[in-house]
């Protein structure tokens, strides 16, 4: 929770890093590998539609 804290992650990127942190040592390792894969898809998604709104945005401008 301090890496966490100290490093302003958001709620997807923190949950990485807790479930990166413990995957071996605690409860189910493939369920905690798959929760990682799941984030990790969530911040991708966004990104790319982050990228696609900037490219949006510069295209639009280029026509007006």
């Amino acid at each position: 929770i301090e890496y966490i804290l100290a490093n302003e992650l958001d709620f997807c990127s923190g949950n990485i890093v807790k479930y990166a942190s413990r995957w071996k040592r605690k409860g189910d390792p493939e369920g905690d590998l798959l929760k990682i894969i799941d984030y990790a898809k969530i911040l991708l998604k966004q990104h790319r539609n982050e990228v696609a709104s900037k490219k949006e945005e510069v295209s639009m401008a280029m026509v007006s």
